[in-house]
């Protein structure tokens, strides 16, 4: 809140974005309860955003190492929601992982603005991915 109280207010820098994204996942999740997919990308995204603001606001040595330790955090914490009972595959902690990394190369080697349309390619395509797998787990098993 301090932060703005003495600074102006403009656009959203990009390091909040993951943040944002992480937290809508988790909210969602959270909503949804043990068994929501959201669960693994959440919390893997919240902590690479988290890094990413914290990088952000300070003058950390060696940000990128504490930008892979908070991944690695997230991760963890999955695996150990998994081993709970929690709905947690592979699959949906590692590809948030595999994006960042692609997201990453994008951001420091391809033109401006091709950041923003590949993160929007992958939400809407993790979205739609998302939405045919809970139609599919609502149907009877003999209509699969």
């Amino acid at each position: 809140m301090l932060l703005l109280l003495v600074r102006p207010v403009g656009p959203l820098a990009f390091p909040w974005i993951p943040l944002l994204v992480g937290l809508a996942f988790v909210t969602a999740a959270a909503l949804t309860g043990p068994r929501s997919p959201l669960w693994g990308p959440g919390l893997v995204v919240s902590a690479y955003g988290t890094a990413e603001v914290v990088n952000l606001y300070t003058d950390v040595s060696g940000a990128g190492a504490w930008t892979i330790v908070a991944i690695g955090l997230g991760g963890l914490l999955a695996a150990y929601l998994g081993s709970r009972g929690w709905a947690m595959s592979a699959a949906s902690v590692a590809s948030p992982v595999v994006f960042i990394g692609v997201g990453q190369w994008i951001a420091g080697n391809a033109p401006s603005g091709t950041i923003t349309w590949f993160s929007a390619g992958v939400t809407v395509l993790y979205g739609l991915a998302e939405l045919v797998a809970s139609r599919r787990e609502d149907q009877p098993a003999g209509a699969r």
